[in-house]
């Protein structure tokens, strides 16, 4: 899902050069923020330290930016802190593609229960193992619907591909398709 969305971000063509640098810059820095505090865990000062110079070359990078000066002051904010991944919230972005967010926040929460631990995983727990690991109709309408809904993000994101690069239209054979792996060391492991 997450996956979905960071694509069409992506793929948007930039109303300039700079647009585009500011989103891969916002980009970096949500990296750099995310190893900084990984750094500190694991107690790395000399690389929590490297991060950090390259916060500072970043947020500076951004600050001189007209597209980024363009921006709200609140949401400038809110960027230089390094936590957003892209510049519009996910609801914006949701909205922007036309999708139902009320929706689409329901499919992630439910989704976001089978790898976190929250008490939507085992309250209400029924009687047949729901959440257990039994097999049950409620979880396996769960494991259908979201099938259903990755095959239609997936297929989105192909049109999305194709539209982006005309030529793979020709070689789209469907379900037929054939993928190189690359190298043939790629290949060592594979059974």
């Amino acid at each position: 899902m997450e996956g979905y969305l960071l694509f069409f971000y992506l793929s948007e063509t930039p109303i300039s050069e700079d647009e585009w640098f500011v989103k891969l810059n916002i980009m970096h820095l949500n990296d750099c923020t995310r190893r900084v505090r990984l750094h500190q865990n694991i107690r790395s000062a000399e690389n929590e330290a490297g991060c950090r110079e390259q916060q500072v070359e970043l947020k500076e990078r951004l600050q001189g930016s007209e597209y980024f000066k363009g921006l709200p002051v609140k949401l400038q904010k809110q960027l230089l802190t390094g936590k957003a991944l892209m510049i519009p919230s996910r609801d914006e972005l949701l909205e922007k593609l036309g999708a139902d967010v009320g929706e689409f926040n329901a499919y992630y929460d439910l989704v976001s229960n089978y790898t976190h631990i929250l008490p939507i995983s085992y309250y209400r727990s029924e009687a047949n193992g729901r959440g257990t690991g039994v097999q049950n109709q409620t979880d396996l309408s769960y494991i259908v619907f979201f099938l259903i809904n990755a095959t239609y993000w997936l297929s989105i994101s192909t049109e999305r591909m194709v539209e982006l690069f005309p030529d793979a239209a020709k070689v789209r054979k469907g379900k037929r398709s054939k993928f190189s792996l690359g190298p043939k060391e790629n290949m060592k492991n594979r059974v």
